[in-house]
């Protein structure tokens, strides 16, 4: 196996991971658009006029990306990175204002802003990166179901991962 073989399983593996990741972050905003149209109040960026109009524009975003992830042809791992990019500048500046009390709204378990979670997304980015250069070769069925497998692990591990943290702000917080 070559190096391009080894960049394109990895590109996959990636690709994986952020699809489930944006599925289920498009499955929770769906769940219930008007708690996440709070949590886009709450970050307190935008006019209030515009909260809506984002809310929905927001979560068509992650759907695109989604749908992009599933599609090759669609490659929409820049605007994943865009968008968790965003996600990380407006945690950013609502932390340097002293706003940490607002939940971070993005699908997972209940967390409140941190530079846990810009260094969580930054990781993301990181994550995402292999796909964005990654060329396309041949690579047989078994490898590309092992690199399929590993992005599903790899959500598993980021699943796990959110759950951990989540317990440890909690008892940070009760411990106050």
């Amino acid at each position: 196996m070559n190096t391009l073989q080894i960049l394109h399983l990895a590109s996959i593996t990636a690709t994986t991971f952020l699809l489930l990741l944006f599925v289920i972050s498009v499955l929770h905003k769906l769940s219930d658009v008007t708690r996440f149209s709070g949590y886009v109040m709450n970050y307190d960026l935008l006019p209030e006029a515009w909260i809506k109009p984002v809310t929905y524009l927001l979560i068509s975003i992650e759907i695109m990306i989604s749908l992009g992830l599933m599609i090759p042809a669609f490659n929409t791992i820049a605007m994943s990175i865009a968008i968790l990019l965003s996600y990380a500048i407006a945690m950013l500046i609502n932390i340097r204002r002293g706003n940490t009390q607002i939940e971070c709204g993005c699908g997972g378990p209940v967390m409140y802003l941190s530079y846990d979670l810009v260094l969580r997304n930054s990781l993301l980015v990181l994550i995402a990166i292999p796909a964005l250069f990654s060329p396309v070769t041949n690579i047989n069925m078994l490898d590309t179901f092992i690199a399929v497998s590993c992005g599903a692990l790899l959500f598993l591990m980021f699943t796990i991962a959110e759950k951990l943290l989540a317990n440890s702000h909690h008892s940070h917080h009760l411990n106050r």
